[in-house]
Parts: C-alpha cells; structure tokens; sequence
C-alpha cells in the first residue's frame, strides 16, 4: 500500500486533511470478515446469498477490498464501510442477488449517507 499511496500521490491528499472522514462507501462483493484492520470501519453488513445475519466472508475477496480501501493503513482509513455480501465463496454472483444489494442500496442510501459504491466479482 506504501508503494501505491505513492503513486497516486496521497500524502498530498491527507496533508489538505482529507483521509476518508465522514464518508461511507458501499462494497458489494463476497462480505467481510472482522479482521482487526477493519472492525470498526464496517458500520453495516447484508448478506443477500447466505442472508446470515453476522458479517463473515467465505472467500476473503471483499474483506480485502475493504482494507485497501478504509484499512488502518488503506487508502481513505477514516472511510466507513457498508458491506453487502452479493458474490459466493467462490467470487460469483446472480443476478438476483445483485438486484437485491442494489435494492437495498437504492431504499437506504440516503439513511446510511452512502456516497461511494464498488463492486467487485464476477455476474
């Protein structure tokens, strides 16, 4: 990640005082797991393949994508994360699913002050 915020120029970024604060980032992909990096980045977590009700991720992807992102040591670490799992344990997704996630995202959006949406995986 060094290397990365070097060539994007970050340092500049967060010496203007801008490292993610108060902006919240939607991350549909295979979930997230509690891994200390992120735990208290992760402020809501949906599971529309397994709908199991605590935040896990079966494949590791997303939970990736969520410490490159808002990590103590990813690109935008003050970010918050809404993590709706929509891909399986092996990166792939429906489209049901992904309509369900985005469903979501459409009717809550504005609830959760969303302002960022990624998506990752395979449909």
């Amino acid at each position: 990640m060094k290397n990365v915020k070097k060539i994007i120029n970050a340092q500049n970024v967060y010496l203007n005082g801008i490292s993610g604060e108060k902006i919240r980032i939607a991350i549909l992909d295979t979930g997230s797991s509690s891994h200390e990096d992120i735990r208290n980045q992760i402020v809501c977590f949906k599971d529309y393949v397994n709908y199991k009700e605590f935040m896990y991720d079966d494949n590791g992807h997303g939970t990736h994508i969520c410490g490159i992102i808002a990590g103590k040591n990813g690109i935008a670490p003050n970010a918050e994360i809404i993590s709706i799992k929509v891909l399986d344990e092996k990166g792939n997704g429906t489209a049901n699913e992904m309509i369900y996630g985005l469903r979501w995202l459409k009717n809550n959006y504005e609830r959760w002050k969303i302002r960022i949406i990624q998506f990752g995986g395979k449909f």
